[in-house]
């Protein structure tokens, strides 16, 4: 979209772009001894500094936009030189060591790096004193390399305050264009839930919550999408529980299957039991027009508003989050006003226009002299 308003965008990436070979870079990292592997990673990388400084030096640009950032922090900081550095976080990396926001119990944290981590007991003394080195480097450099660093959730925002680093709060979007909300099928009772099948996404919980729904609801089925290391445990578990004739997993799903599995379902859940940032599932389910129950954690609830777009629970509360379900899915003229009003919400706060315009307002302050 900012390329159609009449601005040059290069990519300079660790994969290759076949789709805008003319204007991607990439570099390919040779790995080779552990132990030198770990100090170029984390502390010095020669061979990415120079092949990312002859890049900028080629295309002079105006202003540099930095996603995430964390397989090589420093070397990237310090290829970009005196040139403005927008940095976008997607995740919690900066300022969790376990990257995911929430203690080894479970419990929700904001705290940041620091001996907490330790006592939490997230990380050995061991480990959090080898990360604290490089991540005093990084943060060193971020306050003095990094001209705007963006935050796409209030909950990041906050965790980045207690780590002593400033950020602007601006949200992730989706393209409204591509989903089209539709009414509710008459008698349909179709659950879907769309995400990466790792531990963290709370899959096993969903399952366990949807025996209880199914005892309720008989007619009501489960479409998992997505794809991931425990697809396999969620299969046995699924035939443990007797769900297999009720559940389907259709595994990676194009941009187009996925937008029909939003128009058949009834509701959309995301049972997350860490920390999210700004997840796109949530975003894409209400332009969809989907009412969605998502975990109480991290910045779910700064897009869910309860009640009126959706229906928050407690991560892993199972009886809870089979009781929004049932709710939702007994109640249809509550989950059609949700669906309405997320639709709105997403065209009034999380569409492609209105983020493109925060974002090159950003980069206009920053390229006439408001940089720091």
């Amino acid at each position: 979209m900012i390329t159609a308003l009449g601005h040059e965008v290069y990519i300079f990436t660790m994969e290759p772009n076949p789709d805008e070979a003319e204007l991607s870079y990439y570099y390919t990292f040779r790995r080779g001894n552990v132990v030198a592997d770990h100090f170029k990673r984390r502390y010095f990388n020669s061979s990415l500094f120079f092949a990312l400084r002859r890049v900028i030096q080629e295309i002079r640009p105006d202003i540099i936009h930095i996603h995430s950032n964390d397989l090589f922090p420093n070397s990237v900081l310090l290829a970009c030189g005196a040139i403005p550095v927008v940095q976008t976080l997607h995740d919690w990396k900066m300022v969790c060591p376990i990257w995911n926001g929430v203690t080894v119990n479970g419990v929700i944290c904001e705290k940041g790096f620091s001996a907490e981590c330790c006592r939490e007991g997230c990380i050995s003394r061991r480990r959090y004193i080898s990360q604290w080195v490089w991540r005093k480097i990084n943060v060193f450099l971020v306050k003095r390399r990094v001209s705007a660093l963006i935050a796409p959730s209030m909950a990041l925002n906050r965790a980045l305050i207690n780590y002593d680093l400033e950020s602007i709060y601006i949200p992730n979007y989706v393209d409204t264009s591509r989903y089209v909300p539709s009414p509710l099928r008459q008698d349909n009772k179709r659950i879907l839930s769309a995400c990466y099948l790792y531990l963290s996404k709370g899959i096993y919980h969903l399952l366990r919550a949807f025996q209880s729904v199914l005892l309720k609801i008989p007619s009501v089925t489960l479409d998992i999408a997505g794809d991931g290391p425990e697809k396999e445990e969620l299969e046995k578990l699924c035939i443990s529980l007797k769900l297999q004739n009720h559940v389907r997993f259709h595994g990676v799903v194009s941009h187009d299957d996925l937008a029909e599995l939003y128009s058949k379902a009834s509701v959309v859940v995301l049972p997350s039991v860490v920390a999210e940032n700004c997840p796109l599932v949530v975003l894409e389910a209400m332009a969809s027009g989907r009412a969605v129950i998502g975990s109480r954690i991290g910045g779910i609830p700064e897009l869910v508003v309860e009640n009126e777009t959706g229906l928050l629970f407690n991560p892993r509360e199972t009886n809870e989050l089979s009781e929004k379900i049932i709710h939702l899915l007994l109640d249809r003229e509550m989950a059609e006003r949700m669906g309405r009003s997320g639709r709105k919400r997403v065209e009034r706060k999380f569409s492609a226009e209105v983020h493109v315009r925060r974002i090159l307002d950003l980069y206009c302050k920053l390229t006439e002299g408001g940089g720091s």
